[in-house]
C-alpha cells in the first residue's frame, strides 16, 4: 500500500508518546466506513475491526482487535483482543478481553477490561460498572474514578476524585485531590498534591497514606491548562479554515494537491526533513532580516505569510490522512471524494489536538510533514529543474 509508510511513521511518533504501534491495517473482515451516515457495526466478525468516521457506533462482537476513530465513538460490544479508541467524545462499555487504550476529550468508561487500561483526555469518568483487571492509568484535566480495579491505579490531572475500589494500591498526582466515603483501597496510597488532600473519614484504606508535595512547575502547568471548551474552540476554528483552504486548493490547483499528497504519503521522511529545515530557515531568516533596515519590510512580509504556510501544511496532512483512510490503493478519485476525505482527516487531527499533553505535539508533527510536502511542491514548480 503506497500510504503505509506515511501512516506507520505517524504511528511511530505516537508510540514515542506512549501509544504502542497499532499497524492500522484493514483486514478482510474489517469494516471501514466512509464519511456520511452514522457508522454502525453490529453482528459477529473475525479478525480485527477498523472503523473511522464522524460518528462510530460499535455494538457487535469480534474475536480480534478493535480500532475505532471518530469525533463521536460509542462502543458497547465485545472484542477478543485490544480496543483502541480515538475521538473527541468516547463512550466505552461492553467487554474488552485484553488492553484498552483511549484518547479523547471526554471519555466515559463503563466496561469490563481484561487487561490494562490507559486513558488520556480532558474529562475522564471511570464509572461504577467499570472493572479493570490489570493496571489502570488515566491522565486528564479532571479524572473521576468510581469503578473497580484489581491492578494498581495511577491517576493524574488538575483535579482527581477517587470514589471506587483499588486492590493493589493507588497513586494520585494532582493539585486537587478528593477521596470520598465510597473509596475502598487495599494497599498503600501515595498522593502528590499541594496542601492537604480531602480524604473522607469513611473511606476504607488498608495501607498507609503518604502525601508528597507536588513540584511547583507541575502545579503551575496544570493550573494554567484550559478547560475543554478552550481546547475545542481553536480546534474547530483551525479545522474550518484548513477545510476551506483545501477546497480552494482542489478547485484552483488540483494537480498540485495530488502531487503534494503523493509526496507526503510516499516520501514521509523526506517531507519531514524538508518541513523541519524549511520552517527553521524561515524563522531564522526573518529574525536576521528584521535586524537590518532594508531587510525589515521583507522580514515582516515573511512573517505575515507564515500563518498561510502553516494552514496549508495542516491541510496537506489532512489530505494525506484522508488518502490513507479511503484510498489506500491510490486510485483516481472525484473532487467530492477528495473533499470528504479531507474533512475526515482534519476532524481526526482536531480530535487529537484537544487532548492534553500530546495534542500540541501531534499537530506540530502534522504541520512539519505537511510543510515538507508543500516546500517540495514549490521546489518542483519553481526550482532549478523547473521549465
Amino acid at each position: 500500500m503506497r500510504a503505509s509508510t506515511f501512516i506507520q511513521l505517524i504511528i511511530f511518533a505516537i508510540t514515542l508518546l506512549g501509544f504502542a504501534n497499532s499497524q492500522l491495517q484493514a483486514k478482510e473482515m474489517s469494516k471501514l466506513h466512509r464519511l456520511g451516515a452514522k457508522v454502525e457495526i453490529s453482528g459477529v466478525s473475525s479478525g480485527s475491526v477498523y472503523a473511522a468516521g464522524a460518528e462510530v457506533d460499535f455494538d457487535g462482537s469480534t474475536s480480534g482487535n478493535g480500532r475505532l476513530m471518530g469525533v463521536i465513538v460509542c462502543f458497547a460490544g465485545r472484542v477478543g483482543g485490544d480496543l483502541w479508541a480515538i475521538g473527541a467524545n468516547l463512550a466505552i462499555s461492553g467487554e474488552i478481553t485484553n488492553d484498552l487504550r483511549a484518547w479523547g476529550a471526554k471519555i466515559l468508561l463503563n466496561s469490563f477490561v481484561g487487561g490494562r487500561a490507559s486513558l488520556k483526555g480532558a474529562d475522564i469518568v471511570i464509572d461504577e460498572n467499570a472493572a479493570i483487571s490489570k493496571k489502570t492509568h488515566a491522565t486528564g484535566d479532571k479524572v473521576v474514578f468510581k469503578g473497580a480495579a484489581i491492578g494498581r491505579v495511577e491517576l493524574e490531572g488538575r483535579e482527581v476524585v477517587f470514589a471506587g475500589s483499588a486492590r493493589s494500591g493507588l497513586r494520585i498526582r494532582a493539585p486537587s485531590v478528593k477521596i470520598t466515603e465510597n473509596a475502598r483501597i487495599i494497599g498503600n496510597v501515595t498522593i502528590h498534591t499541594i496542601g492537604t488532600p480531602e480524604i473522607s473519614p469513611a473511606a476504607q484504606i488498608s495501607g498507609t497514606v503518604t502525601v508528597k508535595k507536588l513540584p511547583r512547575w507541575e502545579v503551575m502547568r496544570r493550573s494554567h491548562e484550559g478547560g475543554l471548551i478552550n481546547r475545542i474552540a481553536p480546534a474547530v476554528f483551525a479545522t474550518l479554515c484548513a477545510f476551506l483552504a483545501g477546497i480552494l486548493a482542489i478547485a484552483l490547483a488540483r494537480n498540485g494537491v495530488e502531487t503534494a499528497i503523493d509526496t507526503l504519503v510516499e516520501q514521509p521522511m523526506r517531507s519531514g526533513l524538508w518541513g523541519l529545515i524549511g520552517l527553521i530557515t524561515i524563522m531564522v531568516s526573518a529574525a536576521f532580516l528584521i535586524l537590518t533596515i532594508l531587510g525589515a519590510p521583507l522580514a515582516a512580509a515573511i512573517l505575515m505569510s507564515l500563518p498561510l504556510i502553516l494552514l496549508l501544511s495542516l491541510t496537506g496532512s489532512g489530505f494525506a490522512i484522508g488518502e490513507w483512510l479511503f484510498n489506500r490503493t491510490g486510485d483516481d478519485v472525484s473532487t467530492m471524494h477528495r473533499a470528504l476525505s479531507l474533512l475526515v482527516g482534519l476532524l481526526l487531527l482536531a480530535a487529537l489536538s484537544i487532548m492534553p499533553y500530546i495534542g500540541e505535539l501531534i499537530i506540530a508533527l502534522a504541520i512539519v510533514f505537511g510543510a515538507g510536502a508543500l516546500f517540495l511542491l514549490f521546489n518542483d514548480r519553481f526550482g532549478m529543474g523547473a521549465r
